[in-house]
């Protein structure tokens, strides 16, 4: 497949996964907090090359691959997410395009050996929870469960779903592939 066709496969999947998301945070009323993106400054954050290539292709849509891919090599190994945009309102200049594990965190669970869920949320959202801020009932039928979706995003490619990097550099690798494809293009 194509890495363009990969890039609309991984899309189609996260609008799914977007209105799951949306039906879930009806029924529980869980929100990330206000000008919160504490998830994005964590360097423990591992992601697939696949999961950015929508990103990476906005990116070159936008004549800015150089910037990114540049952005992206002086991070390495480092946080915050080199699309994170602190103090401002909606601080991800990816939003729309953003990763898989930047979708469920908050928004799925994770099961256990039990097969019993667990929600896949911060610190902030787990006190919320746990004082009672919330609805104390899990709906199970509108939430996604994370491995499923990883599931998913690996039975697009195989090759580009299946192994996890840091997170800037698995976004560096969406942008390089991207940009060889562009490279590779005008050459013929």
């Amino acid at each position: 497949m194509h890495l363009i066709e990969l890039a609309r496969q991984a899309e189609l999947l996260f609008e799914e996964l977007e209105h799951k998301i949306k039906l879930f945070k009806m029924e529980t009323g869980i929100r990330c907090l206000p000008m919160c993106f504490e998830c994005c400054t964590s360097a423990k954050i591992q992601a697939t090359i696949l999961e950015f290539l929508p990103a990476a292709f906005e990116v070159q849509k936008r004549g800015e691959l150089q910037y990114w891919i540049e952005k992206a090599e002086s991070s390495l190994g480092k946080a915050p997410c080199i699309f994170l945009r602190p103090g401002k309102e909606g601080a991800c200049s990816m939003y729309h395009k953003r990763g898989l594990i930047c979708r469920l965190f908050g928004y799925s669970y994770l099961l256990d050996k039990s097969g019993r869920p667990h929600l896949l949320a911060c610190k902030y959202i787990k006190s919320l929870w746990s004082k009672g801020n919330l609805s104390q009932e899990l709906p199970h039928s509108s939430a996604a469960i994370a491995s499923q979706y990883g599931l998913r995003l690996l039975g697009i490619d195989p090759g580009l779903g299946k192994e996890h990097y840091p997170l800037n550099l698995a976004i560096l690798r969406a942008l390089e592939m991207v940009g060889l494809r562009m490279n590779y293009r005008k050459a013929s």
